[in-house]
């Protein structure tokens, strides 16, 4: 009896603190469902890729640069997430460049840059917003 209370008293605190370390970097709600079609156009992306889809890709590459070009998009006031979002916009506008002229190649290299620029721009928001959390 007394181990498991023990058990218990441990797991609590660890269990909170999943908790806790999992909601200092959550986006608010409106700029979750802002970037679900960030998402959900970045697949499409891939998708068009593997079949080759050139319209898919462009179009969807298109929606990418529209959705980086919004208010919404601007969450974070830093030179560092001002450069990701530039650097978002060219590769995007490669991407968009390499559908036109049907360039698979050249199309897929700048979709693992935008995927690349992605990871690093949310990696860099989330600990900006934990650095936030902890003053």
């Amino acid at each position: 009896m007394k181990k498991s209370r023990w058990s218990l008293l441990l797991a609590v605190p660890i269990v909170f603190g999943f908790a806790l370390v999992k909601t200092e970097a959550e986006p608010a709600p409106g700029v979750r469902k802002f970037m679900r079609p960030k998402l959900d156009n970045a697949q499409k992306v891939l998708e068009g890729l593997a079949l080759e889809d050139f319209e898919m890709v462009g179009k969807n590459a298109n929606a990418l640069l529209r959705l980086s070009e919004a208010a919404e998009w601007q969450v974070l006031p830093s030179p560092e997430y001002v450069r990701h979002s530039e650097e978002f916009q060219r590769v995007a506008n490669e991407l968009i460049r390499a559908a036109n002229n049907k360039n698979l190649d050249s199309a897929t290299l700048a979709y693992v840059q935008l995927t690349m620029n992605c990871v690093n721009c949310h990696k860099h928001v989330r600990e900006a917003r934990r650095v936030a959390l902890a003053q």
